[in-house]
């Protein structure tokens, strides 16, 4: 085992620069900063090929890394690729579950159906082939320890983080609409729709809704608000994720996920991670995975979920008191300073594939 000069494969069908995948750019440039020496052996290939690619890629790979690490997007799928190309120990970094996302959450398939059981599988198999998981919360890792009869020392905690920086002071919005800014995929989980309903309550109140995104519930969110007559709600297309910063900037509250999803339980959203980052006041709903990093009135506002009466309550609330609004900004952006920043994440991570490679 080598930890002065630790070496990390990062192997995967991941795009470094595609909008999802901060986490792995994160976690890749803390390793570095850290003085890990990371090497990358990815195929962001969109068709059954991307294995070929990878396996191919990897032949061209120096095998004097210590330690394989599976980026998050496509962890499960490329698990069995790699426990069949070394036998070196590996770390994967799914963060959530393919099964609980495709059959519970997204609805896309039957629990009993074919697919239903391919997904499972892929995620038992995955736990099976590697030797540490890391998961964002520990909600989800009961889940996976339950669902999947794994060993919970099989998993690892690590928080997602974010790669946006700090907004500049905004003026009060005395003299002009308070904004709130949500971006994000437009499924279940997000209850996209207790938004446009929550707007709806607060449209004689001066209080402009921004919805970014596009995805699986987009026509089902539009319908309703067209059905309500809402006149208080701004959708707007995707933007790439280095432009997303400027919309933080230009908002003053920032929405995190109000599902009535099981997964909405377990999980903390990237944009939550986002607006600690920027310095914004996150409402998003009460859950028990929230409350593992966030604290209601100190540096978040949580709302029940699925409410979106409730909701537009905790809206108005920090539109008429600027100074929780600023407490819950300023105390956010503290703990992201604390716990969530690059080092901070690397270190974590760096602290893993060390007791990683110490297991017998």
């Amino acid at each position: 085992m080598r930890q002065l000069n630790m070496k990390v494969l990062f192997f995967g069908v991941y795009n470094i620069n595609d909008t999802v995948n901060n986490r792995t750019r994160i976690l890749l440039k803390g390793l570095k900063n850290l003085g890990v020496e990371v090497e990358e052996c990815n195929a962001p290939v969109a068709s059954w090929k991307r294995f070929w690619h990878l396996a191919n890629q990897y032949r061209k790979t120096n095998k004097d890394y210590d330690i394989m690490f599976l980026a998050h997007g496509g962890a499960q799928l490329v698990a069995p690729l790699a426990r069949i190309l070394t036998r070196k120990k590996i770390v994967a970094d799914p963060i959530v579950s393919l099964y609980d996302t495709m059959v519970h959450d997204r609805k896309k398939c039957r629990r009993m159906s074919i697919r239903g059981f391919y997904y499972y599988f892929i995620d038992w198999l995955m736990i099976k082939l590697v030797d540490i998981v890391i998961l964002d919360t520990e909600e989800n890792i009961k889940y996976f320890s339950n669902n999947f009869h794994a060993k919970r020392s099989k998993f690892k905690r690590l928080f997602i983080g974010s790669e946006n920086t700090p907004c500049p002071i905004r003026e009060m919005a005395t003299a002009r609409d308070f904004v709130v800014h949500f971006h994000g995929y437009f499924i279940p989980l997000h209850g996209i729709e207790y938004i446009v309903r929550a707007a709806k309550i607060l449209e004689n109140e001066h209080v402009i809704f921004r919805i970014m995104g596009k995805g699986q519930t987009y026509r089902h969110t539009k319908k309703l608000a067209e059905e309500l007559r809402v006149k208080n709600v701004n959708f707007i297309d995707p933007v790439p994720r280095s432009d997303i910063q400027k919309y933080l900037c230009d908002s003053d509250v920032v929405l995190g996920i109000f599902g009535n999803t099981d997964k909405a339980l377990r999980v903390i959203p990237n944009k939550a991670y986002d607006a600690l980052a920027a310095g914004k006041a996150l409402i998003t709903a009460d859950t028990p995975a929230i409350k593992e990093l966030l604290e209601d009135r100190n540096n978040c506002l949580l709302c029940r979920i699925a409410d979106p009466g409730d909701l537009a309550a905790k809206v108005l609330e920090l539109k008429n008191n600027q100074n929780l609004l600023k407490k819950i900004s300023n105390a956010g952006r503290e703990l992201f300073e604390k716990k969530l920043d690059q080092k901070i994440l690397s270190l974590g991570l760096k602290k893993i594939i060390e007791e990683t490679l110490s297991y017998a």
